[in-house]
């Protein structure tokens, strides 16, 4: 199930937030020695305030969600127990169904997993450069134009 994001899920969705980011990122020293406290503390100052979010739940438990401005992606994350089972693929179909786009986001040049979820999905790369600091990682930037999606991706 797709729904906006609540303030009574703020602890849980923090918690898989850090959990994707220690796993999926290795090579981020910053990700790796963020606490959980200072992981909260960035979401509520950077993340909640300049955002729209939705949530994906399987019964109770949050599995994901994905966060977006005017015409950014920021955030996009699955519980990495969750990944490969078409999660992320419903949070941007849900995004796509209720907005216009064009869509922007940055990930990691080495993030092989997304760069190829995002590829499948009709974004096309348009930069590459290095996240700002404490990350400092080489990223690359995509661009999903709603004339790349196929019709069919854009309702629920």
């Amino acid at each position: 199930m797709i729904r906006p994001f609540a303030t009574s899920d703020f602890e849980e969705l923090t918690e898989v937030w850090n959990n994707v980011n220690r796993l999926a990122y290795p090579y981020v020293v910053a990700h790796q020695r963020y606490t959980l406290e200072e992981v909260r503390a960035f979401f509520l100052s950077s993340v909640m305030p300049f955002n729209r979010l939705w949530v994906a739940s399987l019964g109770t438990s949050i599995v994901g969600f994905i966060a977006v401005d005017a015409t950014h992606i920021n955030q996009l994350a699955v519980d990495v127990n969750y990944q490969h089972r078409g999660i992320g693929s419903a949070l941007l179909r849900h995004l796509l169904a209720i907005t216009e786009g064009p869509w922007r986001l940055f990930t990691f040049q080495r993030n092989e997993s997304a760069r190829r979820f995002y590829e499948k999905h009709g974004f096309c790369v348009v930069g590459f450069g290095v996240s700002p600091p404490p990350e400092n990682e080489p990223d690359v930037e995509y661009l999903l134009e709603r004339s790349r999606v196929p019709p069919s991706s854009w309702s629920r």
